[in-house]
């Protein structure tokens, strides 16, 4: 469910994105984000997203 990663990845890694469920019933194991920013502001956040990402795993 990408409601439970959306509230980790924010809480934790300061990256925020929305879940899937909010555009479609179907959505609920995608994500969204916006990366209309500059360049080094989204690799940062690419980089946050990851560490979260990885976190999740261990």
């Amino acid at each position: 469910d990408s409601e439970p990663l959306g509230q980790y990845l924010a809480e934790n890694h300061g990256v925020a994105i929305v879940p899937g469920a909010f555009f479609s019933p179907f959505g609920g194991d995608w994500i969204r984000f916006s990366y209309a920013t500059p360049v080094e502001r989204t690799e940062g956040a690419f980089g946050r997203l990851m560490e979260g990402l990885e976190g999740l795993k261990k």
